[in-house]
Order: structure tokens, then sequence, then C-alpha cells
């Protein structure tokens, strides 16, 4: 005998109902083309945008450049499993020119930032007109901004290679203000060492990857944008007849816009190992 539940179920539906009735099996039927509209788009999954900005003296370009092609190649891996873009900036490539103060302009264009990465070698800077130079400058501004909402995630960077005793007063001067502000550093949290520009890139991809990781635990992964379309034209075509969006009915559409997600996807890579054997034949 049947219980009240199984009973109210079975009067929602089941496999006996036609299936022309289910909301899903209308919006495939009645939206067809607009499903094979988003369908020849690229199914990739919606990520989100992490912006790293590297700050630092003109000393260390190699560990900069190293950070632009960490970026490059987490993105190519753990970033885009964790559901994250990263996008590294750097004002060589993100700043335009303009007429003021140099240091202001670059806060003006780089726009909001999730992750700090500080460098310093040998080499301090020179003064921004608000600070000792423009990269504590950009350290100043990103430890407020931490400081009172948590973001930008904060990594700060010294190189510990060897260097030849300094032949100028200014070179002196320098390395004196690189020992100060690393004392501030260590006083306001944790700083990480490299000998070299390699062990710094390495150092660096762990440190971005824990920070991936954790960032995702929890979350729920982006839902394909393909199925979201398809899951709010449903919902609409419920709303507009009164109809419940949840249950068996929501249940059985969602199975068939999943199957039918995977079946298009079968069939594009099918066509593409044809094509490719195509074109291997006519190279031969």
């Amino acid at each position: 005998m049947k219980n009240r539940r199984q009973e109210a179920v079975s009067q929602t539906w089941c496999p006996e109902t036609s299936v022309s009735a289910l909301p899903g099996v209308s919006l495939l039927r009645e939206n067809r083309h607009r499903l094979n509209r988003v369908q020849s788009e690229e199914t990739m999954p919606t990520l989100q945008r992490l912006r790293i900005f590297v700050a630092s003296p003109g000393d260390v370009a190699k560990e900069r450049d190293h950070a632009s092609a960490l970026a490059e190649e987490l993105n190519r891996g753990v970033a885009a499993q964790a559901g994250f873009v990263l996008d590294l900036v750097r004002w060589e490539t993100h700043v335009t020119p303009d007429m003021g103060r140099p240091q202001q302009i670059v806060f003006d264009q780089q726009g909001p930032i999730d992750i700090f990465v500080g460098i310093m070698w040998k080499r301090f800077g020179t003064p921004s007109g608000v600070a000792g130079s423009g990269t504590e400058e950009e350290f100043n501004q990103a430890l407020a901004s931490f400081q009172a909402t948590g973001r930008p995630r904060m990594l700060c960077y010294f190189s510990s290679a060897p260097i030849e005793p300094p032949a100028t007063v200014e070179a002196a001067e320098q390395l004196l203000k690189v020992a100060q502000f690393r004392s501030r550093v260590e006083s306001a949290g944790l700083k990480a060492t490299y000998t070299t520009d390699v062990d710094f890139k390495e150092k660096l991809r762990e440190h971005l990857q824990q920070i991936l990781l954790k960032e995702f635990a929890g979350r729920t992964p982006p839902l394909n944008k393909n199925l979201q379309s398809l899951l709010d034209l449903e919902k609409s075509r419920c709303e507009e007849r009164n109809l419940p969006f949840h249950g068996p009915n929501l249940l059985f559409a969602l199975c068939r816009l999943v199957d039918t997600l995977h079946a298009r996807a079968d069939e594009r890579g099918d066509e593409d190992r044809e094509r490719a054997v195509s074109e291997s034949d006519n190279r031969h």
C-alpha cells in the first residue's frame, strides 16, 4: 500500500504520464531554436576572475616575468579546474599614459585586486611623492584595504641572493631602506624568501595554488552557462503557467536537459575526431 508521500508523487508525475505535459519536455520542444543556439557556443564553465597585482622595484624583472608566465600556466590547469581565471595586473600592461602623479595614475587604472604580490631584492625604489617608493605606496594601499576588508591577500617576497658590497652611497641607502621595509613587513605578518628567480617562481606557484584551493573550498562549482540558460527559460515558463518549479517535474526536466547537453557534446566530439582523421589523411 502506498503511503501519502508516494501517492502525492504519483499524482504529480509518473512514467505513464504524457511526457508532453512535463515542463522540461515543453521547454525542449518549444524552445529548440534556443537550445541549438546556446549549444553552438563553447561549453565552458563560468569562471570567477581573480586579479593579481605585482609590486616591485626595477631590479627583479625576471621575477615579474615569472609571475606573468605562472598566471598563464595556472589558468591552463589548477585555476580553471577550481573555477577561476587569474588576471595578472602590471603597470607595464594595464596602465595607459596620462597626466598627473605617476603612482596615482597606476592606482586609478589598476582597479580592485584580489591578491597582492610584493617583491624586493636590493633596490627599494624612488620616492612617489607620498611614500618612500612606488612599491611602498602600493604596499601601503593594499595593507590598508586588507585591514579594512580582508582583501587583497598579501604575499611578500624578499630575495636572499648574494650581492656585492654597495659601491655607492645611493646603493647603500637602497639596501638600508630594503632592510627597514623588510622589518616592517615582518612586524605586520609573514614574509617569504627565495634564493633565485626560479626558486621564486616555484614558491609563488605553491602559494597561489594553496590560495585557489582555499578560496574554492566550500563553494558551489559554477553551473554550466548553457544549462543555466535553459533552466532560466524553464523557470519563466513555469511561472507563466503557475506551475511549481520543484519536485518530480523539475527533477525530470533536469535529467532531460543534462542528457541533451551531453548528447550534443558527444556529437561535437565525434565530428571533431572525424575532422582530425580527415585532415591527417589529407596531409599524408
